[in-house]
């Protein structure tokens, strides 16, 4: 291996270092109350080596939620794939969101704030998420129907993150497979 790949790699790992350390200190304050020195702090660096490799706050949380999110949206792609009913796409990216961010609170609290951060951070999201959007769309009976899943699922992050048992939201969102399905009683 040479010298260029060994600081390459050395670079990587120091970033992934800070974005973790990132991810802990923005889920537990939240955007505004965190401070690039907190971060160093956890990271066990200086302020200066956060500032080479993320000129602000700001584009460090960009960074963070786009990676989080660009992956939550690849894995969601890849598991309704095959599908190609709505309903069928619907019930499957339920339980994904369930399971994927049940294991992942912290990133869950954190793409939750990405509201405040303005609309690039907007438009870079919904960039990640086209691919999935042009595949639920191209299944759904109306555009409309994926903005009204999206809300709910807007809806069970919520519930997840205030602490609702695990148990209750999958209730739920069998509830929901059932009513679209045509099984509701």
């Amino acid at each position: 291996m040479g010298l260029s790949e060994r600081q390459e790699r050395e670079r990587e790992e120091r970033k992934r270092q800070i974005r973790e350390a990132a991810l802990e200190v923005f889920s537990l304050k939240g955007y505004e109350a965190a401070t690039m020195d907190e971060i160093a702090q956890r990271a066990e660096l200086s302020k200066g080596v956060l500032y080479y490799y993320f000129s602000s706050k700001r584009r460090l949380y960009q960074e963070l939620v786009l990676e989080i999110t660009g992956k939550f949206y690849r894995e969601a792609v890849k598991i309704t794939g095959g599908l190609f009913d709505f309903r069928d796409i619907i019930s499957a990216l339920l339980d994904f969101h369930i399971n994927y961010f049940q294991k992942r609170l912290r990133e869950l609290k954190l793409i939750f704030q990405e509201h405040f951060l303005g609309e690039n951070l907007k438009e870079q999201l919904s960039e990640l998420r086209k691919p999935l959007e042009e595949k639920f769309k191209s299944t759904a009976p109306a555009p409309w129907v994926f903005d009204l899943f999206w809300t709910y699922v807007l809806g069970l992050s919520a519930k997840m993150l205030q602490g609702k048992p695990i148990s209750s939201i999958r209730r739920e969102a069998e509830a929901l497979k059932k009513m679209i399905k045509g099984e509701f009683q």
